[in-house]
């Protein structure tokens, strides 16, 4: 719900900039309802009238759910602003389906409902007050036998925007883990970690576990009211892996799934459609906007007892009536065809029987097939599992044109054989109820489905001229091609193609460094055969995505051969891409280092301003010294963060701090896994530097969503001084940041909870410009303006120590931590460095040297601290 707020407010900024002249009556306003403090408003007075408009504006992004500031800006706005408010009064409270789709569709990759859908008001109602009702860490389970709408009934029931809103805060997500298995590896269940830290957003720190980093997510508001939902469990080992401390539904046939939890609620689906829903969705498939006449609303009602309001039959039946239309709108054989006489006990055919029957209604809608569709439709159970199918594929498949499959998937659609939803591209995407794959598994032999898994890896092999590497993009085949082989058992044929450099390639770039590697473990047996050449070539392969997978994965400016060239030259891909250099055009140009581990370091970049801060990654995932972030970047006319590569001289990715003020100083977390910018107005903004890793395919297909972004435009947290920021720097763990300023304070800030820990006042002239942690994050020093260096406990905030550095040295650069246990301070000056340390809670006095520019002589110059020579 916050966050549908802030869009609306970011959508209407220009307007607000360019309209919105004089704060002062807002200000007033929004300090009398404890929107902003008091030190809110002296920040906001201390910049230009633009200037102060942004700096509101960063203070609002700011908030948290539970506060009115949204309500209160606008009736801020209404006094002098009226047709601003208005605006955003009209885009929020009045746009009720746009806030579902932000909620649902946006942000929790909800699935949309069928076309031709009727709400089962009891069940419905029923589920959303037991969703209302759940607290954190409580499980509820929707269960019922196959085919009864368990899933279609979740969906209705979140699409409420009082339930949205009020109980869950707008925050659900959505996993669909039908296609996991009844026993996932602990692989598939990392990355099913993965992925929901990707739908959350989540600033992946790669050295702590995904598990851990959840539970603290959903920790704080407002995601302590996130709803999960995981759809089509199949194993405890999926509840287990997402137990992330947030309310959890889930759909399942086995409630054995949760078995092992306490806090849990069963919601049963006991029944099918009522009678009137039975019929309201029949008139809805052959009708549009008119009711059914008496004759056919009396078969109508008879197909309902006949099938006792099985959704997934209903649904099938309505779909074979909805072919001709006019016809059934007519005919009453046409429907009297579908009434079924049945024997025995009623409870008896339900429980038991309900899969017998369900094939029969299946089989009496394919029988109505012609002979061409009959035969495509069979073929669909080649195709993995809860996977979306695109059009592209299909061609393949089929081989048949685009307008050929386009008409076919259609008549399908008509039969509810297959549903159909847009990808977030707007391209549409196919998929098949499980029930259906069961069927067609059914009705097909082992030896049959064998020979449609040759048939396919056949035509792709056609439709690629023999070469893996120019495989088709659509969305699929890079990702299940292993897949294909191991149920064709087609390793001997195609193996050797599956280690060429260039097939590496276009996997990592379709598919991802993750999706390869999931790849070479689950089918190692099937790639390496008896022969440990292979094995040794799995190795090679591990270490290039190990070194160069993301980087290939997100720029197809990144040549893999070059990226070969810096491997040993023991592996067979730095040898592949010896005699591809070799092969290469004379336009291109390859740095093969002396040895493999000599990786070029230097980097040419053409600025068009100075550059005012830089900062060298030093995370393990991202090769430690081998990127570099720097601002300014100019890209587009406008100035970014730039992460840049050392090796292949190319930017990465950038990230956008729109208003904040020019950075003047940039510092990576212990781990790697962010950093911050210190910018010219007072904030300090963090942003995530993870590995972005793609999920497995059956992850990332489900939403289809476009690989990734390049620009970065929205920091993970941001806090601020009142003034320009001189210093800032994190602590050993990564969990605090010190910061220091030109308002003459010095903060000290917790990442985990967006407070501040510490604050110390200095005065205004001379203030802190450089500051450190020492001691294992015990002390911080800080040092001001007048060369005196500050020390406090950090946990008793008291002063510990401080002392005077001499002028003639020059002015100060930096302040750095040496050891993380022992209280030890290096302090650079531009002519000397010194080390400082203290035991006994007293400074020692010891050498301090210099070293003068002119000369390599060195002279004493006091008895406090030592020289470090560097």
């Amino acid at each position: 719900m916050n966050e549908f707020k802030k869009i609306i407010l970011q959508q209407n900024e220009k307007d607000i900039y360019r309209d919105v002249t004089d704060l002062t009556d807002i200000i007033v306003y929004l300090l009398s309802k404890n929107i902003i403090s008091s030190q809110d408003r002296e920040t906001i007075a201390n910049n230009t009238p633009m200037n102060k408009t942004a700096m509101l504006m960063k203070l609002l992004y700011q908030k948290e759910d539970g506060s009115a500031w949204f309500e209160e800006f606008l009736i801020a706005l209404s006094r002098d602003y009226s047709w601003i408010s208005d605006k955003l009064s009209e885009q929020y409270y009045h746009e009720e389906n746009n806030r579902k789709t932000f909620y649902l569709s946006g942000k929790g990759q909800v699935p949309p409902l069928p076309q031709h859908n009727v709400t089962r008001t009891s069940y419905v109602e029923e589920l959303r007050k037991a969703i209302a009702k759940l607290r954190r860490e409580d499980f509820l389970v929707v269960h019922g036998m196959p085919g009864w709408g368990k899933t279609c009934l979740v969906i209705d029931a979140l699409n409420n925007i009082s339930l949205l809103e009020d109980s869950l805060e707008g925050c659900v997500y959505w996993i669909s883990v039908g296609d996991m298995g009844d026993e996932p590896d602990d692989l598939q269940c990392k990355q099913l970690q993965k992925k929901l830290c990707d739908m959350v957003n989540l600033p992946i720190n790669t050295q702590q576990d995904y598990f851990i980093q959840l539970k603290r997510y959903f920790s704080i508001r407002p995601n302590i009211s996130a709803l999960l939902v995981l759809d089509k469990v199949k194993s405890s080992k999926v509840v287990d892996a997402l137990n992330v401390g947030c309310k959890v539904l889930v759909t399942t046939q086995n409630t054995d799934v949760v078995k092992k939890y306490s806090r849990k609620q069963f919601f049963h689906i006991q029944k099918g459609f009522s009678e009137s829903e039975s019929v309201k969705l029949l008139q809805d498939f052959v009708y549009d906007d008119k009711n059914l006449g008496p004759s056919l609303k009396d078969i109508a009602i008879k197909i309902h007892h006949s099938w006792k309001g099985h959704p997934m039959a209903i649904g099938l039946i309505g779909g074979e009536l909805c072919e001709f239309k006019e016809e059934s709108q007519k005919d009453v054989s046409r429907w009297k065809q579908h009434v079924r006489s049945h024997q025995g006990d009623v409870e008896t055919r339900r429980n038991s029987l309900v899969i017998e029957q369900l094939s029969s209604v299946i089989e009496l809608t394919t029988s109505k097939l012609n002979d061409n569709h009959k035969k495509r439709f069979e073929m669909l159970v080649v195709l993995v599992e809860d996977t979306n199918i695109t059009i592209d594929v299909l061609k393949i498949l089929w081989d048949l044109d685009r307008s050929e499959v386009i008409s076919t998937l259609d008549q399908f659609y008509k039969k509810s054989l297959v549903f159909k939803k847009f990808n977030l591209k707007d391209v549409p995407v196919y998929g098949i109820h499980d029930m259906l794959m069961d069927y067609l598994m059914k009705i097909t032999s082992p030896s049959t489905r064998e020979e449609l898994n040759k048939d396919l890896v056949h035509k792709y092999i056609k439709a690629c001229n023999n070469n893996f590497a120019n495989l088709p993009q659509d969305n699929y085949i890079f990702s299940y091609l292993c897949h294909h082989i191991e149920f064709a058992n087609l390793w001997e044929e195609c193996r050797d193609q599956l280690f060429t450099l260039r097939y590496i390639e276009s996997k990592l770039r379709a598919t991802g460094p993750a999706d390869l590697l999931l790849d070479l473990s689950k089918y190692k047996s099937g790639l390496s055969g008896s022969n440990s050449e292979y094995h040794s070539k799995i190795a090679d392969i591990k270490q290039l995505v190990e070194d160069s997978g993301w980087d290939i994965h997100f720029s197809n400016e990144i040549d893999i051969v070059q990226c070969a060239l810096l491997q040993s030259k023991k592996s067979y891909l730095y040898k592949e891409g010896v005699e591809l250099a070799k092969a290469s055009n004379a336009e291109t140009v390859y740095f093969c280092p002396r040895n493999s581990w000599e990786k070029p370091k230097d980097l040419e970049v053409e600025v068009t301003r100075n550059v005012t801060a830089v900062s060298l990654t030093n995370s393990s995932v991202t090769h430690a010294n081998e990127r570099v972030l720097m601002y300014p970047y100019e890209c587009d006319n406008k100035f970014y963060i730039g992460e840049l590569d050392l090796r292949y001289r190319l930017p990465r990715r950038y990230f956008y701090a729109g208003d904040a003020g020019d950075v003047v100083m940039l510092k990576v977390s212990p781990s790697g896994d962010r950093f911050l910018s210190a910018h010219s107005n007072g904030f300090i903004n963090m942003w995530s530097l993870a590995s972005a890793d793609t999920p497995p395919p059956s992850m990332r297909q489900k939403d289809f969503s476009p690989f990734y972004c390049d620009i970065r435009t929205t920091p993970s947290l941001s806090f601020s001084h009142y003034r320009k920021v001189t210093c800032a720097c994190f602590s050993s763990n990564g969990k605090l940041v010190l910061s220091t300023s030109e308002d003459g304070n010095v903060h000290v800030w917790n990442l985990e909870n967006n407070s501040t820990v510490n604050r110390f006042s200095v005065h205004p002239n001379p203030y802190a410009i450089s500051c450190s942690f020492i001691s294992g994050d015990k002390l911080i020093a800080y040092a001001c303006q007048n060369f005196k260096i500050f020390c406090h406990e950090l946990q008793n905030n008291k002063p510990f120590s401080d002392f005077q550095l001499k002028k003639e040295h020059g002015n100060l650069v930096c302040l750095l931590s040496v050891s993380e246990e022992d209280k030890k301070l290096l302090v650079v000056q531009e002519k000397a460095v010194h080390l400082c340390h203290w035991e006994h809670e007293t400074l020692q006095h010891r050498n301090s040297q210099e070293r003068h520019p002119e000369d390599d002589t060195f002279v004493i110059l006091s008895h406090r601290v030592s020289l470090l020579t560097v």
